[in-house]
């Protein structure tokens, strides 16, 4: 009799130490996050110039004053930021369509050529090239090259950085009190470096 109420106060105590172990287990650990957002790309054009001519005289033009200066603008730049370590070089190609009138009307013969600054780089490095282009409407040239890291930029700023020529329209053309706008589009374009020979 001794022996058999001995085991089942045993059985009595274990069963009240197992849920005790439990909760004591489950008072563990949480979980909370760490986050962060990404924002921009490893190659990128990051500004790209507007250009405005102001108020063209029609008089003058028929006199042969027909070479339209940029009218000075500020922080008017072309700037290429690059962090990619795989691009060899990249290249930045511009072309403009046909000026037209608010009403879609074309005006032919007018050009449009660019003369940037000299390009810089704010890692100073020195790879770098910007380039003149003559007559860009319907036609696309390379404006700026390189393979620099860090970011590029090319100021056109003067009004010697672009010219608007009109010597080839024919002025009784042009409508008075009209407003002409092209559209210039800018392109970035990179070549990737070679794959390093294999060891084996």
């Amino acid at each position: 009799m001794k022996k058999r109420i001995t085991t089942i106060v045993l059985l009595i105590i274990g069963s009240l130490f197992i849920p005790m172990m439990t909760v004591k287990a489950a008072d563990g650990s949480l979980n909370t996050q760490a986050v962060f957002q990404v924002n921009g790309k490893l190659l990128s054009l990051s500004k790209t110039p507007s250009f405005h001519f102001g108020e063209v005289n029609l008089s003058e033009v028929a006199k042969g004053n027909d070479r339209i200066q940029l009218q000075s603008g500020k922080d008017n730049q072309l700037q290429v930021t690059n962090y990619d370590p795989d691009v060899a070089q990249w290249s930045v190609d511009v072309q403009a369509t046909d000026f037209k009138d608010d009403k879609g009307k074309v005006l032919s013969g007018a050009q449009l050529s660019l003369t940037p600054d000299q390009a810089t780089n704010d890692e100073n490095q020195t790879d770098i090239q910007s380039m003149n282009v003559v007559d860009i409407i319907g036609s696309s040239a390379t404006i700026l090259l390189g393979q620099a890291l860090g970011t590029t930029s090319v100021s056109f700023d003067q009004s010697k950085n672009a010219v608007l020529d009109l010597s080839n329209v024919d002025t009784n053309a042009i409508d008075e009190d009209d407003t002409y706008t092209s559209t210039v589009q800018w392109t970035l374009s990179s070549q990737a470096k070679a794959p390093a020979a294999s060891t084996y």
